[in-house]
């Protein structure tokens, strides 16, 4: 049950950040929710789970945007890497995982870009660092505030039965 109401959380993120935010992009960047989602649930329950949120969410993000693997790859990294924080960190807090996405967005852009050659080549690292990956962490540290909480109370919820 829980797998399908994350696979449902998950179809409807990217239903909005796929339309709604693709309009209205805030500072002038589309907020990674996906990102955001995977980064809630690997610090949650850990990296098994990570591995598999991360997975769903790059695959569905792969076949909206028409390239397969990229985003697969980063999400299951990000998923494992950010699950190895499960058990090591207070859940309740929510300056947490407003750090570990603000952090992880960084990390999830470098590898983007270093898996995209031919962004590598195109954009200047200084730019893209201060023009769209600095404000991407801040946006994404900003929309965690609105997921992480409801995601926390899910689990809550599904531990409490």
């Amino acid at each position: 049950m829980r797998k399908l109401i994350y696979f449902g959380i998950l179809l409807f993120i990217l239903l909005i950040q796929s339309t709604l935010l693709i309009q209205y992009q805030p500072f002038g960047v589309i907020p990674d929710l996906l990102l955001i989602l995977v980064v809630s649930g690997a610090l949650l329950r850990g990296s098994k789970f990570g591995v598999q949120l991360g997975f769903t969410a790059g695959i569905l993000l792969d076949l909206i945007l028409g390239s397969f693997g990229t985003n697969i790859i980063i999400k299951v990294f990000v998923g494992y890497l950010v699950g190895t924080l499960e058990g090591k960190v207070f859940k309740q807090q929510i300056l947490i995982p407003i750090l570990v996405v603000f952090l992880i967005t960084f990390v999830h852009e470098f590898i983007f870009l270093f898996l995209s050659e031919q962004l590598i080549f195109s954009i200047p690292f200084v730019w893209a660092l201060k023009a769209k990956i600095f404000p991407l962490a801040l946006v994404n540290s900003l929309f965690t505030i609105l997921i992480y909480p409801g995601i926390y109370l899910l689990e809550r919820k599904f531990n409490n039965y």
